[in-house]
Formats: structure tokens, sequence, C-alpha cells
């Protein structure tokens, strides 16, 4: 089975400024939110060998995002709790949770959401995992993602 892919939107997909470290960020508002998105980005992680899914407070929405750079229909692995901040444990909570009854590996990219305890977790895990941060401003980079799918090259 392919690797799991647990990817966030804000700071990930979307820079959180006007631009993106693929260079070719568009800004546009969804529900009132300012987004920089590259398609140049979703088309690389369109072609990953792996099973992606949304772990965000955008929820459902996430897949509008998703739209916009060139992603098909992803699942959610888990909807935040009323009011679950970005960073909140509950993301954490998720990927445990979803990464034990999936029994693979698994790459987690958020730009602020993994913590030191995720970090040990990660380590200890009998399945290979890869944790990512991007910097929030610029966005998941093309270096980035090159050590992403060189990971799930050897991890497949």
């Amino acid at each position: 089975m392919p690797p799991v892919v647990f990817l966030d939107v804000d700071g990930v997909v979307s820079a959180l400024s006007s631009r993106h470290a693929f260079g070719d960020g568009r800004k546009l508002v969804l529900d009132g939110f300012s987004l920089t998105l590259s398609r140049r980005l979703g088309a690389r992680l369109a072609s990953l060998s792996a099973d992606i899914v949304w772990l965000t407070t955008w929820g459902q929405k996430a897949n509008e995002v998703g739209r916009r750079v060139g992603l098909p229909e992803l699942p959610v692995a888990a909807l935040p709790p009323v009011g679950g901040a970005a960073d909140g444990a509950w993301k954490f909570e998720a990927v445990r949770e979803y990464s034990s009854t999936a029994g693979r590996p698994w790459v987690w990219i958020d730009d602020n959401a993994i913590s030191r305890q995720a970090e040990a977790w990660a380590e200890a895990q009998q399945f290979r995992s890869l944790l990512v941060r991007p910097a929030a401003n610029r966005g998941l980079s093309p270096e980035e993602m090159d050590s992403i799918e060189d990971w799930i090259l050897e991890a497949s």
C-alpha cells in the first residue's frame, strides 16, 4: 500500500504571503479568506505515489482549495472540534488514530501543528514517517517536495 500524506492548507498549500515558494502564486479569496495558491505545487502533489488526505481546519472545504491547484477530490482525515485551532492537538490525535489503523508509512505536512510530542511519537512508530514543516509565509517549497518525493520512493 502507498504511504499516506496528511496535508494542511494554510501555510502549506496556500502561502500566507503574496509570494508562493513555487513562484507562480495566484491570489484569490475563498469564503472570505485570502489565499496564495500554486498550480505547480498542485501538479507535484497530484503526481505523488501516495494517498493524500486533508488535515486542516478547512475540513471538506479544503477540496475547493484543492480544485484550484489541480488536485482531485480528497478525503478528510479528521474534522476539527468546534473552535479547534489550526495548531491544535486534534491534528496530532488524528494522525495517531489514522496511521495506527492504516498500518503503513506516512508523511505529515503542516506549518505549525507538529509538536515535540508528535516528533517523539513518530520516531517510536514501527512504520516510517516524515514530518515536514514549511515556512508559512511561502508555503510548501520545491525543495521540500523533492524530499517528500524521494522519501515516498524509498518508503514504497
